[in-house]
């Protein structure tokens, strides 16, 4: 299992560290972030972020290997997400009085709670509009 984790975390969620790395303004990285966590996968036709937080939410069912490397991922997506928001804001491209801890955990809750959505079936359109109003205090 922690072999298919990583394998995971090399194709699904590489493409998001380096949308976060690259010079990119911080909306429109925003907006990359909820087109990536709300399209549907062509060659698998199935929800992109669906395994990582369907393991996340089934943490309890999996062995120890497996989980320690779900928060060892989960943990670099924080990293990744604060970093983004500090070099963000020290830019000028993100002004809003919230501690980057805040805003890192904030965009991580609403992309897991968009792919949930996506993973139970609702329409990924509609999750796209949720994602859209609920990133809306960030801009």
């Amino acid at each position: 299992m922690k072999a298919v984790i990583l394998k995971y975390h090399e194709q699904m969620l590489n493409p998001v560290l380096q949308m976060l790395n690259s010079d990119i303004p911080f909306r429109e990285t925003l907006d990359n972030l909820v087109s990536f966590a709300t399209s549907i996968s062509d060659r698998q036709e199935a929800p992109k972020g669906c395994l990582l937080i369907k393991m996340r939410e089934s943490r309890m069912y999996l062995g120890e290997a497996t989980r320690a490397q779900i928060d060892f991922i989960q943990e670099q997506a924080l990293v990744a997400y604060k970093k983004w928001v500090e070099h963000s804001k020290s830019k000028g491209e993100f002004s809003a009085d919230m501690s980057s801890e805040f805003v890192a955990t904030y965009i991580d809750a609403q992309l897991s709670n968009a792919s949930s959505q996506i993973a139970r079936g609702e329409d990924p359109q509609m999750a796209k509009k949720v994602l859209v109003a609920a990133f809306s205090i960030l801009r």
